[in-house]
C-alpha cells in the first residue's frame, strides 16, 4: 500500500514500486503481476487498462503463423555482456518505465477529469446566473408595475 503517491509522484516511487513487485514475483509470493490503470486517451475519454509486467512474455517474432506478409528475421547475434546479464540490468529498468508510465497516466486522467469536472461546473454556474438574473428582472419590473398602477390609480381617483 502507498498512501498519497500521486499527490507527488516521482521516478524513484516507481522504482520503489518496481522493486517490491520484483521481490514479490521472485520469492514467489505471486504468480503474475498486472497494473491496472486509468488510460489517459483525450481529455473525455480515460479507460481503465490491465497490462501484465511479470512474468514478461517474449514477443512473437514477425512472420509466424497468420502474418503472411511480413519476413522473419534470421541470424545470430552476438551480445555482449550476455544475455542474462543484460536483462539483470534492463529489467528493473523496464519496469520502473511500465510503473512510471502507469502513474502518468493515471495523472493525466484525472487532470482531465477535474478539468472536465470544473468546466462542467462554470457552466452550470452561467447557467444559473442567468436564470436567477432573469427572475430578479422579473420581480423587479413586477414591483415597478405594481407601483406604477398605484400612481395611475391615485391619479384617475383625483381626476374623477
Amino acid at each position: 500500500q502507498y498512501n498519497d503517491i500521486m499527490g507527488t509522484f516521482q521516478m524513484f516511487n516507481a522504482r520503489e514500486i518496481s522493486q517490491n513487485l520484483i521481490e514479490g514475483f521472485i520469492s514467489g509470493e505471486s504468480d503474475q503481476v498486472d497494473v491496472v490503470y486509468g488510460r489517459f486517451y483525450s481529455v473525455a475519454v480515460q479507460k481503465p487498462e490491465r497490462k501484465e509486467l511479470l512474468p514478461i512474455q517474449p514477443v512473437v517474432n514477425a512472420g509466424q503463423e497468420g502474418d503472411p506478409g511480413k519476413k522473419e528475421l534470421k541470424g545470430s547475434y552476438t551480445y555482449e555482456p550476455d544475455p542474462d546479464e543484460i536483462m539483470e540490468v534492463l529489467q528493473p529498468l523496464y519496469l520502473n518505465v511500465q510503473v512510471y508510465h502507469a502513474m502518468l497516466e493515471v495523472g493525466a486522467s484525472e487532470h482531465a477529469a477535474r478539468m472536465t469536472a470544473m468546466d462542467n461546473a462554470t457552466n452550470a454556474c452561467k447557467d444559473m446566473i442567468k436564470q436567477l438574473t432573469m427572475l430578479y428582472n422579473k420581480a423587479r419590473q413586477a414591483a415597478v408595475t405594481s407601483k406604477l398602477m398605484d400612481i395611475v390609480g391615485g391619479a384617475e381617483a383625483l381626476k374623477g
